[in-house]
Formats: C-alpha cells, sequence, structure tokens
C-alpha cells in the first residue's frame, strides 16, 4: 500500500451499527446470525426453520417470498460441505459483522437452491464452531 511503512499504525475499522430490529444491530461488537430457508415453501417449513434459529440463540429469521433468478435445476454454488462451515469460519475470523445462513428442514426436497441448504440438525454445530471463533476475535454470536 502506498504511504505505509512496515511498523505504521494498524487502522482500526470504524463502523456505525445499522439497528435491524429491537434490541439487534449488525456492525457492532455482536456477530448476527440470521438463518432461514432460501424461499418460504409453507408455513411448516418456515416455522421449523424459525424454531431452529431461536434454539441455537439466533434472533433474525431469513427467507424469500420471491425468488425471480432461482431455478431448482440451476444450481451453481459449491454445496453445503463445500461452502457454508469453512465461509462461515472464515467470515467470522475476517470480521464479519453478520453470518446469513441458508437452512431448509428437508433440503433433498427444497424447491430452491438444495444442494446449499444447511439441515436445520447441522445448525447447532455450526454455530458451536462460529461462536469460539467470535470468542477468539474477542466478539459474541448472537
Amino acid at each position: 500500500m502506498v504511504g505505509l511503512e512496515v511498523g505504521s499504525p494498524v487502522i482500526e475499522k470504524q463502523t456505525q451499527p445499522v439497528v435491524i430490529g429491537p434490541g439487534v444491530a449488525v456492525g457492532g461488537q455482536e456477530v448476527i446470525l440470521m438463518a432461514g430457508p432460501c424461499a418460504v415453501e409453507s408455513y411448516e417449513q418456515t416455522r421449523l426453520a424459525a424454531e431452529a434459529v431461536r434454539q441455537v440463540g439466533g434472533r433474525v429469521l431469513r427467507g424469500e417470498a420471491f425468488k425471480p433468478r432461482s431455478s431448482p435445476h440451476s444450481f451453481q454454488g459449491l454445496g453445503r460441505a463445500g461452502l457454508v462451515l469453512p465461509a462461515a469460519r472464515a467470515a467470522v475470523a475476517a470480521g464479519a459483522d453478520g453470518l446469513l445462513v441458508e437452512i431448509h428442514p428437508y433440503p433433498s426436497q427444497a424447491l430452491s437452491d438444495a444442494e446449499q441448504a444447511l439441515p436445520l440438525a447441522a445448525l447447532p454445530q455450526l454455530v458451536k464452531e462460529v461462536r469460539q471463533i467470535s470468542r477468539a476475535m474477542g466478539r459474541t454470536l448472537l
């Protein structure tokens, strides 16, 4: 970088938290977990996802009501095994203020992006590992 020499002081990240709900702000000391289905397919699917998020301490449910660009026949990601947990760990270690995780009660039955949806049963392990990294970074996971 131009103007920085070895031993130069480190420039600290300056953020202004953004309030997204009562008692929930993104950009502060907490890393905010936001998880839910890619597409809202049914009340039952959304209820199960909401319960799973709440059980691991999450306070934000995500879900899309309309996804005009998605097709169940055109998945282009790395898939659950290749992406979700490593990306979440790396994001928190790099200083991310929030995690947006796609979960589904029955990924194989998901109408949209099934290959990248994390099964509900895998969410507690993801939260456990990311919470450990958050603590090591001097932050907490909500």
